[in-house]
């Protein structure tokens, strides 16, 4: 089953190459992100950061965020994923045929995560590192048994820290691995939540170019640059990416695998991103 799944979203692969461009070269898309993974040697690399590394929340739910760093509180919510355990199941697709390499990865703990570790994607101002296609496997904390309580709650919430002067596109699709089946997270409805507690503007676009394919509409949300705080994505009605599927609200509690497509406006005006604590929540009040 899963080798013809990985036949279909290769030839997915190849008609969205032929249709897409960007400064004369192609666009990789992340459809093809079941195929081959290769894990950066570097992402195991503990930062220099001299703050201590804060205890792990529960596997079972992330704690409210103190308002002690000048953060607003947030509602606890059932932890998906949160990088305690470093680069253990996370994959990055090989785009290096398009031009693209997998980003210096470290593990920053302190002002830059919502808590314990979070995961630091160094894009350095590189053209080359603007397109990121990354797979979180159940090893990154608790997707398997978090995502069996979706029937609970209406949004993935993530926080996302983008530390430069380029906007950055996020896609969120959503993998059951048996039988294999994926559905993209809506990004209209998604909000924007600052550190200070202030709602942002929502822009959507079709970053991957998945809507010139299927006609989806957008399937990415574009996070402003210097934004840091929490992005909440709809866990309802859900759009089709590449494979042209959705998953139901019974599916939805056998997800075991989350796959983020990120690309940059421009990278060359990118310093990093740093992402953490993906949960099931609720809207805050």
């Amino acid at each position: 089953m899963k080798k013809q799944f990985l036949l279909l979203t290769v030839l997915f692969l190849t008609a969205a190459l032929s249709l897409t461009s960007c400064g004369g070269q192609n666009q990789p898309s992340a459809s093809a992100s079941f195929e081959t993974f290769s894990t950066n040697s570097a992402s195991a690399e503990q930062t220099n950061n001299p703050e201590p590394t804060k205890e792990a929340t529960s596997p079972a739910q992330t704690s409210s965020q103190s308002s002690t760093d000048g953060r607003i509180e947030i509602s606890e919510g059932v932890s998906l994923v949160n990088f305690e355990n470093e680069s253990q199941g996370i994959k990055f697709f090989d785009l290096s045929n398009y031009s693209y390499t997998v980003p210096q990865i470290t593990f920053e703990t302190g002002a830059f995560a919502q808590s314990g570790k979070a995961l630091c994607m160094d894009i350095a101002f590189m053209q080359s590192n603007g397109v990121i296609s990354m797979q979180l496997e159940k090893e990154t904390g608790n997707i398997t048994d978090g995502f069996k309580q979706a029937k609970d709650y209406s949004y993935l919430r993530m926080w996302v820290n983008n530390k430069g002067e380029s906007d950055v596109s996020i896609a969120v699709v959503l993998v059951v691995s048996e039988p294999l089946k994926n559905g993209c997270l809506n990004p209209e409805g998604a909000k924007l939540i600052t550190v200070q507690g202030e709602e942002e503007l929502v822009f959507t676009s079709d970053a991957a170019d998945v809507n010139l394919n299927n006609g989806t509409g957008d399937t990415s949300l574009d996070i402003p640059a210097g934004f840091e705080g929490w992005v909440y994505y709809p866990l309802e009605g859900q759009i089709p990416w590449w494979e042209g599927t959705t998953l139901s609200k019974e599916e939805l509690q056998n997800v075991d695998t989350i796959s983020l497509d990120i690309r940059f406006a421009d990278a060359t005006l990118a310093e990093t991103i740093i992402l953490d604590e993906l949960c099931l929540a609720h809207p805050e009040e």
